[in-house]
Parts: structure tokens; sequence; C-alpha cells
């Protein structure tokens, strides 16, 4: 049975609370957000986002990323920010207890790690609305269809880029992908689901 996830707290953020979130996160109203979430640590591969916003700096200048996160890599990601000729366009939020609301103010999540089982925290794009590009990691083509996602190699930067490059140009597939990801993370990833699944079980097992 696979995991479930709480999407109650997760949907769109509008108005002032919007606003405030998406200027923490380095990007304005008008901007496209693309969103990670996850520790930063070596298997989050995490320095790609820089070469993916170096890609895109002349093309799409009004994309912004942001990691939100803690971990060991944390130094190390600020000294390849400051490096970075992209550097005004990421932003390293640091660990955060209001995931939901951040989602919720992303215009894109992406995932570049090397290697991951079923992360949650794409489950909780996905139940945010969010059209989600990641790397063909375990668990990648469990979540994500054709629909919700757009799924590329792992190491792929150049790919990744031209996926979130793709979906930045246009936002009518960013609304309907994000739509489409709605809906499968409520169809087969919420906690309701799990719950059922598991009382069907039990009800199995007590015959």
């Amino acid at each position: 049975m696979q995991n479930g996830v709480d999407l109650t707290p997760l949907g769109p953020r509008a108005g002032a609370e919007r606003d405030r979130l998406r200027a923490e996160l380095g990007a304005g109203p008008d901007d496209v957000l693309a969103l990670a979430v996850g520790r930063l640590e070596q298997q989050k591969a995490h320095q790609r986002v820089f070469s993916i916003a170096e890609r895109l700096m002349a093309s799409h200048p009004r994309l912004r990323f942001a990691v939100v996160g803690g971990g060991s890599r944390r130094a190390e990601l600020e000294a390849l920010r400051a490096a970075s000729p992209a550097a005004d366009r990421v932003r390293l939020t640091g660990a955060r207890s209001d995931v939901a609301e951040l989602l919720g103010v992303a215009d894109i999540f992406f995932n570049c790690s090397d290697w991951e089982g079923m992360p949650l925290t794409t489950i909780e794009a996905m139940g945010s609305g969010l059209p989600v590009v990641c790397t063909r990691t375990e668990g990648a083509d469990a979540l994500l269809d054709e629909a919700s996602g757009i799924v590329v190699p792992v190491g792929d930067a150049p790919a990744l880029a031209a996926a979130i490059a793709a979906l930045a140009d246009d936002p009518d597939h960013r609304a309907r992908m994000g739509a489409a990801a709605a809906a499968r993370a409520r169809a087969r990833f919420s906690a309701d689901r799990m719950a059922r699944e598991l009382m069907h079980q039990v009800g199995v097992f007590a015959r």
C-alpha cells in the first residue's frame, strides 16, 4: 500500500499573502516561480539549480528559483550561489515551517535529485495544484503521468531547464498540468485514500 499525504492544507494562496510569500522567495507578482523543497544533502543534487538558472537567464528574465530546506550542504550551496551569475535568480531559504503556504504561491515544482524513494514533497506539490518537473528516480513514474508532470533523465540539467522553460512559457499548460496533478494526488496519494485501503484490508483480514 502506498503512503498517503494529508492534502487538506494544500492549495493556491492569493492576495497579500501570495505577494508577501513570493517576495520572501525572491519573486515578484508577475514572475514565474519554480520551487524545490527538500533537505540540502548530496542525493538532492541542488547544485544543478544554478546550472538551470544560468541556462535560462537570457531567455527567461522573469523566471525565479527557490530552494526550501536545511541540511549539511547549506554553506556549500550558498558559496555556489554567490559565485553564480544567476545569484539574483535563486533564493535558498533554509528550513521553513510553512511549506504548504510556499507551495501555494509557486508556479512550478521541480526535483533534480540523483535518487529518491517516493518523495512526499512531490505529492504535496501535486496536491497544491503545481505542475511537476522531476528526474526519473525510483517512484517518479508511480507519482506522475504525462498529464501531471515532466520526467527527465537523472543528472540531465539541460533537460530540466528545457522542461521548466516550456512550462514558464505557457501558463495555460501549467494550469492544465497542475489541475491534473491535483486530481491524481487526491485519487492516488491522499491520506483519505490510504485510510480507506487500510480499513478495507482490516475488514478482509477480519473475515
